[in-house]
């Protein structure tokens, strides 16, 4: 607004001087909004470059591993941004990472999963991702990270990248696997245990053709009395090994505990279990050399083949009870079940 005051001659200002009054005014008042605004937009600029520099600095010299990722359907998952943190956890140099895009350092079981992820995010259907995944480090290494994702959108709501937390979990699982593998092992031979036997039942009585070999060594209490059980667990192991000799690699031997032994198997016929229990019983004939003495071991062996819907305990048991009808008809020897299938079946 413009005021006139003490106008020459005390005269009021006509119809045309009070239109460029007016005007003036309103010119006046153009560049006094504008000037406001760009002194706001300077200062949001300022912040908005600070807020930038700070997100820069945080990201770049992060002690996590972190990335910003392309949502963009035309290079999905293709690295924007990564931090030092992040480089070293795979291994390559920051400049050859951003060539990358996430399925070039993922383990390829992985892939599937992040493809969904991705989509997931094109469509807007997530907003946050967490996952435990395989990556493979530029050495050829894996390394296991737990992945918090979360995607930016602009005011649309569209998205505009995903950004990446990564924590290495590579030790934790190992010790996981470690304990894992421990409960399922005989802490002697090295074997699996009952948990082990359990586990391999109860997915091969659902899957088919299961077989159980009972094997229990004839008179090894004798060994021990004479000869003591650092001799005798020396002489469990040199068997345990040879039984694990006769067997196929997807076969698992158990040591249930004492001088007792069970194989379970898939996938084989009479005949052929006939001739793996005779493999077993020769293999543990053969005299075992341990700690200079010389061990002198038979066995009796119970083969039994899984009926469907049976139990896993009900299973050994019968080759439990085949085999005990082994040594009572005079031991070293085996007896297969009658419902074993012919080879030729199979």
């Amino acid at each position: 607004m413009l005021s006139v005051d003490l106008p020459e001659g005390g005269r009021r200002p006509g119809q045309m001087q009070r239109e460029l009054l007016e005007m003036f005014a309103a010119q006046a008042g153009t560049a006094v909004n504008n000037a406001r605004l760009t002194e706001q937009l300077r200062r949001e600029h300022g912040r908005l470059k600070a807020s930038e520099t700070l997100f820069r600095l945080a990201f770049d010299n992060a002690g996590t591993p972190m990335a910003v990722l392309s949502v963009q359907e035309h290079d999905l998952g293709r690295y924007l941004r990564v931090n030092d943190a992040l480089a070293t956890m795979l291994g390559y140099p920051l400049d050859r990472l951003l060539e990358l895009c996430i399925e070039d350092v993922t383990a390829p079981e992985e892939r599937e999963g992040d493809l969904e992820v991705m989509e997931r995010v094109v469509a807007g259907e997530s907003r946050i991702e967490r996952a435990q995944k395989r990556f493979v480090r530029a050495d050829g290494g894996e390394v296991w990270a737990a992945v918090t994702s979360s995607v930016v959108y602009d005011h649309s709501g569209d998205p505009l990248y995903m950004i990446s937390q990564y924590v290495d979990i590579t030790a934790a699982r190992q010790d996981a696997e470690r304990l894992r593998r421990a409960a399922r092992t005989d802490s002697l031979t090295g074997l699996g245990n009952r948990v082990a036997l359990e586990d391999r039942l109860a997915a091969g009585l659902v899957e088919g053709q299961t077989a159980v070999l009972f094997c229990d060594l004839d008179g090894f209490k004798n060994v021990n009395d004479s000869l003591g059980h650092l001799v005798g667990d020396a002489a469990l192991c040199a068997i345990g090994q040879r039984i694990a000799s006769c067997v196929r690699e997807e076969d698992l031997v158990v040591r249930l505990g004492g001088d007792e032994f069970v194989v379970v198997t898939d996938g084989l016929g009479t005949t052929t279990l006939e001739e793996l229990a005779g493999r077993i019983r020769s293999s543990i004939a053969g005299p075992v050399n341990v700690e200079g003495q010389r061990v002198g071991i038979t066995v009796s062996i119970g083969v039994v083949v899984a009926d469907a819907g049976e139990e896993p305990q009900a299973v050994v048991r019968r080759a439990d009870a085949l085999m005990y009808e082994v040594k009572r008809a005079g031991k070293d020897g085996f007896r297969v079940a009658e419902n074993a299938v012919d080879d030729a079946v199979i």
